[in-house]
């Protein structure tokens, strides 16, 4: 039992002594405390006020169909009219690949949004012409991004507008680069895997224009998805157009043809006549039913263009948001002020650790210093 009590005394006399030195230290620990309260305050009154707006939909899609191949008569024709049921489709987990791109955020700049107390503005007007940086947003501007801006600009030079160099790539300027960095911390598309839906949405500063762009964002990211789904089968829908308007041609003239040859030589009999006039029916036949059967290929393919299609189902409409976003006041000044307590107590117990490590290094310099003296 002995042995128990000396080895709990010391932990005790620890814990003890720990109290004494932050009550003794009170003053200093409250003031690291106001100094971290300060910043906190700081902070919180002057990040720029955010509102976000959100929506979620579930991606869905009918199979195509698969319709016959036309051989026989358009194979004979030279027609290749063979049309898989299988279409291109974007894995939803890549989603925001798309929303990241650059010619999906160029087509983001503008957008028409409501601006309080100036109407409506593209998004790219509103950033440049009526918004202002906060006192935090302009210190963070002036401090990393300018910097780097400038340099850059001195190392590649100013770029023009959004231009498509001659060998294909998009060039963009300063202004439009800093945008697209915006939005690309404003915007958020995230695939729930296994909620099987998909989320998107935009920070601004004003609700109605968070929604605005919200729903923006989500009507382009749905029209590009559709577009790249039925691309194939749009593909095949303009070949067997171009060939029906071929082939229609084609028998119309066949018609004609054969319609003036039965006016020419209705009142004569022989074996020529006959035998040209069947020629005729033959040809007749063949284009006929050539233009039939691709009149139902068009329509089968006009299916497939609307089976191909996906349907978007929403989950969560996309509204205007009732609380803003950030800055979380409240939060950010509780949290300061429990940081600021935890740096003090620190901050008083490693200037007391470092007092004790000084304290002992004099007295051992000073141990040794006696020792020498006595040897000598």
């Amino acid at each position: 039992m002995s042995d128990i009590n000396a080895t709990e005394k010391p932990s005790e006399i620890d814990l003890l002594e720990l109290l004494k030195l932050i009550l003794d230290k009170r003053k200093k620990i409250i003031i690291v405390n106001i100094i971290v309260l300060f910043f906190g305050l700081f902070v919180a009154i002057f990040s720029p006020i955010q509102w976000k707006s959100s929506g979620v939909f579930i991606p869905q899609s009918s199979d195509g169909i698969n319709p016959s191949n036309l051989g026989g008569l358009a194979s004979l024709a030279g027609i290749n009219l063979s049309m898989g049921g299988s279409s291109s489709e974007i894995p939803p987990a890549l989603y925001s690949k798309i929303a990241s791109s650059v010619d999906f955020r160029l087509d983001l700049l503008d957008v028409v949004i409501t601006v309080p107390e100036k109407g409506d503005l593209t998004y790219a007007d509103y950033y440049e012409n009526v918004y202002r940086r906060s006192l935090l947003e302009a210190i963070k501007y002036y401090s990393t991004d300018f910097i780097k801006s400038t340099l850059r600009e001195l190392v590649v030079g100013k770029g023009k507008d959004v231009v498509e160099t001659e060998h294909g790539f998009i060039q963009l300027n300063k202004t439009q680069f800093e945008h697209l960095k915006r939005i690309s911390d404003q915007l958020s598309v995230n695939w729930d895997k296994q909620e099987q839906v998909v989320g998107i949405s935009f920070t601004m500063p004003a609700a109605l224009m968070s929604a605005q762009m919200t729903n923006h964002a989500k009507n382009l990211l749905q029209e590009q998805i559709i577009d790249f789904r039925i691309s194939k089968a749009k593909e095949q829908l303009t070949f067997v157009t171009n060939q029906f308007q071929e082939k229609k041609i084609e028998f119309e003239k066949v018609q004609t043809k054969l319609a003036e040859f039965k006016d020419k030589n209705k009142d004569i009999s022989s074996s020529f006549v006959e035998n040209r006039l069947r020629v005729l029916e033959s040809e007749y036949d063949f284009a006929s039913n050539i233009y039939i059967e691709l009149g139902k290929q068009l329509e089968q393919a006009k299916i497939q263009v609307k089976q191909n299609t996906p349907v978007f189902s929403e989950v969560q409409a996309v509204n205007v948001p009732y609380e803003r976003t950030a800055p979380r006041r409240s939060t950010i000044v509780i949290l300061s002020a429990i940081l600021g307590l935890i740096l003090g107590v620190a901050y008083v117990i490693v200037m007391a650790l470092i007092g004790n490590v000084r304290s002992s290094l004099r007295d051992s310099v000073r141990t040794n210093t006696q020792i020498n003296e006595i040897s000598e």
